[in-house]
């Protein structure tokens, strides 16, 4: 092999940025290979640096013979250098529509998903898994041993992604886009998986296989510039190039520096969430004013709500939230949040893990904690004096409805009565149990509580001989709800 600058610059490197590699006997290595230049020079910079690495080479069966090529390629190399290897062969496209995902992201899913199990596997390969690996040599000793169980992140997977990918993944995610964590292109070290060639160009790792004559596949892919990333590589980088000549190295310095403005924002938006999010049960109730206040709701709306299910185009309606009327919301796939007097209320769509539901006009049943609440509108009227059911002038109500947790500070108009009434003092003349009143919900409209559930409705709801269109609630406790 020829001395290479890459081969120094490769170790001071990992010194530098993986200096838990040190101990080269301590360390547990599993490569991820295609067969291409990438992982080729990765391995054999590996080789050099005195790791022994258990290699893991991927067959998508996307390519036809190509995908079966690169495997055998990968298995003579393999043999040649007495490697260990592990293939898996995955039916991507079979996949990808059950999924009812796109073919790279099922093929990044399926090949992460293997390389998580490789990793996390105590004993890393059995008697039987060395038979049905095609390189005939014996397991290398650490992947026979069993990890210390305190201090698995002692085996790292390395992937050969280069700087090159790093531009393209922020160029992809800038006008894809994306959040300032999608401007910090490829993590270095992401838990377990490494990419330790992250600061190196496509064109040193060139350089170093042809000084030290590796062979390599080729992808035809690569050639096409149906991929987004190809097109990057071979159209729009290179005419960024005959403008600005050292568009890579200012992109690359780019992507270092929001690495850091990354750190810094998001511990600003930590301490934001402990100032604006306050938590009962399963729902998060969010300020307005703190909100308005900031002078950047929708920045922070975004950064609060994107782990619920809630997609950027949807921000900017939520934000209109912050000056809607009561009752107004925004629905993610799981979630709802909703505007509540001076909050927004962030709450589980399963109506049974919320503490505050709001009921639309159209719905005839709500499930939650302490039961089924059934909603109907009667041609007629009978006097029902059951406390699970109440009977209401439709012509005050305004949808939609909160069915909520009473807190200190409710009061209503006790039917029958002029005066209103703060819902603890009620509590008191009932002789509720403290257990009891923990369990009690109402219902308000428009601000005003039209229903204690299963006590007593408000006084300025009820039916008179002017109603003309009546609401029914009946309330089905969890000892009686239908099946």
């Amino acid at each position: 092999m020829k001395e290479h600058s890459l081969l120094k610059a490769f170790n001071t490197h990992l010194n530098t940025a993986f200096p838990f590699l040190a101990e080269r006997g301590k360390v547990q290595l599993i490569l991820a290979i295609s067969g291409g230049m990438d992982s080729v020079v990765l391995s054999e910079l590996l080789r050099l640096s005195g790791f022994e690495t258990l290699w893991a080479h991927c067959n998508f069966h996307l390519r036809g013979a190509e995908s079966d090529r690169d495997e055998s390629f990968v298995r003579e190399l393999a043999a040649s250098r007495n490697q260990t290897l592990l293939v898996k062969s995955f039916q991507t496209n079979e996949m990808a529509d059950r999924w009812k995902m796109s073919i790279e992201e099922t093929a990044r899913k399926l090949r992460y998903d293997w390389f998580k199990e490789l990793l996390d596997t105590p004993e890393l390969l059995s008697s039987e898994d060395a038979e049905r690996v095609s390189v005939a040599v014996s397991l290398p000793a650490f992947a026979k041993k069993d990890l210390p169980k305190d201090n698995l992140l002692n085996r790292y997977l390395v992937t050969a992604h280069h700087a090159n990918d790093h531009i393209e993944t922020l160029l992809l995610n800038f006008f894809r886009g994306c959040g300032i964590a999608g401007l910090h292109g490829i993590p270095a070290h992401n838990g377990a998986i490494l990419r330790p060639l992250l600061v190196f160009k496509r064109e040193s790792l060139l350089s170093f296989a042809e000084d030290n004559n590796l062979k390599w596949m080729e992808d035809s892919t690569n050639q096409s510039v149906d991929y987004t990333r190809n097109f990057f590589r071979q159209d729009m980088i290179p005419a960024i190039k005959a403008y600005f000549p050292q568009v890579e190295d200012n992109l690359l310095d780019n992507i270092r520096r929001f690495s850091e403005v990354e750190l810094l924002y998001t511990e600003s938006i930590e301490k934001y969430k402990k100032r604006l999010i306050v938590k009962k049960g399963k729902d998060c109730f969010l300020s307005v004013r703190l909100l308005l206040k900031t002078g950047f709701a929708r920045t922070l709306l975004w950064e609060l709500l994107k782990n619920y299910g809630f997609g950027q185009r949807q921000i900017p309606e939520i934000e209109k939230l912050l000056s809607a009327t009561t009752g107004a919301y925004q629905d993610s796939t799981n979630y709802r949040i909703f505007k509540n007097r001076a909050h927004l209320v962030l709450t589980p769509l399963k109506a049974v893990e919320s503490a505050s539901i709001l009921i639309t006009e159209s719905d005839i049943e709500i499930s939650y904690a302490s039961g089924v609440l059934k909603i109907s509108r009667p041609g007629d009227f009978k006097l029902d004096k059951d406390p699970t059911v109440a009977n209401l002038d439709l012509k005050d109500i305004r949808f939609p409805l909160l069915l909520r947790k009473w807190q200190q500070g409710d009061y209503f108009y006790p039917l029958g009565m002029r005066k209103k009434k703060k819902l603890s003092r009620f509590f008191i003349d009932q002789k509720l149990s403290l257990a009891e009143k923990e369990q009690i919900w109402v219902l308000e409209s428009d601000r005003r509580i039209i229903w204690i559930i299963g006590l007593r409705m408000d006084d300025r709801f009820k039916i008179t001989q002017a109603t003309k269109n009546i609401l029914k609630l009946k309330l089905h406790t969890t000892n009686d709800c239908p099946n």
